[in-house]
């Protein structure tokens, strides 16, 4: 299928009820996308509660909060995050 991605990267940050909440859509993800590798960086130790669904968890040792959606493309939120 063209267009199909090699790998997604899914990113919840929040509490293990947030990460419960994107399962649904992890599981739509790998039904739709069998094939690609699925990464999933989220706050430990939330970030375990999705393993069964993705290849790999990458845990955020800190929390971070993004003052609304702008925040996200803002350089300083990623230069905190990192």
């Amino acid at each position: 299928m063209p267009g199909t991605p090699e790998s997604i990267l899914a990113l919840r940050l929040g509490g293990i009820g947030e990460v419960l909440a994107v399962e649904p859509a992890l599981r739509a993800l790998r039904a739709r996308f069998p094939t690609a590798r699925l990464a999933l960086l989220a706050e430990s130790p939330a970030a375990e509660a999705a393993r069964p669904h993705v290849d790999e968890v990458i845990a955020a040792d800190a929390v971070y909060r993004a003052s609304g959606p702008a925040a996200l493309v803002s350089p300083r939120f990623w230069a905190e995050a990192r």
